[in-house]
């Protein structure tokens, strides 16, 4: 019995709670909709903290109406509502004339000269937040990049060690070069198990000065993946090279650097 009581009083304090939400929804919707338009000023921005840790943000704002001034309080503000609120600025208010005290407040609608004088310093923080937010991005832009040119740098190297160590040899013809943003590069091409790889690699000046067209240079590559593969620029096939180019050419190729 008693625990029905308790379910019975928990429902209805929730029951409670959610009808008096609802009904100053309402009451704010039907004033924003059917209210008059007028200016009020912001006087005093009180806010609670219970033992809870819980804290209730109000605004205290006064407005004219008929000669009158009436003096309205709110509670149950957002941080937001509660924040853009500025003492002594003028803001849009609406009312309804049956019931004046039915008043809200908007302070995101600011109003007058010195409501202008605030639309300017929040444009100005706007500004602030937009310039330091865009910072950030780009710094963190900056070391994502910085971080994946380290991360394929580090692969590509731990790939070429790999292929040096335990890649097996073959021929390997080299069949362009090219040079783009102080980069040199070539293209070759090696068989294996009667398919054609071409490859690109990326080489030093001086590998790239020492390589020829149409030349065939000792090539390794994993055998699990031969498309991991390098050309080395430094062992040429002298047979290759004796029957394609004139002598005294070749011996200009294999004399000692």
């Amino acid at each position: 019995m008693v625990g029905v009581i308790v379910t019975s009083i928990i429902v209805f304090a929730f029951a409670l709670i959610f009808w008096a939400v609802k009904a100053r929804h309402n009451r704010i919707k039907k004033v924003d909709l059917y209210g008059v338009l007028t200016t009020g000023v912001v006087t005093n921005k009180p806010s609670v903290t219970s033992q809870h840790g819980v804290t209730s943000y109000g605004i205290v704002f006064e407005f004219e109406y008929d000669c009158q001034i009436f003096v309205k309080k709110i509670w149950g503000l957002d941080k937001i509502t509660y924040g853009n609120a500025m003492i002594g600025m003028t803001y849009e208010v609406k009312y309804l004339p049956n019931s004046p005290k039915t008043a809200i407040i908007f302070t995101d609608r600011p109003m007058g000269k010195r409501a202008d004088l605030q639309d300017d310093d929040n444009q100005q923080k706007k500004i602030f937040i937009n310039r330091k937010r865009n910072r950030i991005i780009f710094a963190l832009t900056m070391i994502m990049c910085f971080a994946l040119l380290f991360w394929i740098g580090r692969t590509n190297r731990e790939t070429k060690a790999n292929i040096e160590l335990y890649g097996i040899e073959t021929v390997g013809t080299v069949i362009h070069k090219y040079r783009s943003d102080g980069t040199s590069g070539l293209r070759f091409e090696f068989e294996h198990n009667g398919e054609t790889f071409v490859r690109n690699q990326t080489i030093s000046r001086h590998e790239f000065e020492n390589a020829i067209i149409g030349i065939q240079y000792v090539v390794k590559f994993l055998p699990d993946n031969p498309k991991r593969a390098i050309i080395l620029i430094d062992k040429p096939v002298k047979t290759n090279i004796l029957q394609s180019i004139p002598m005294w050419q070749a011996d200009s190729l294999f004399r000692p650097q």
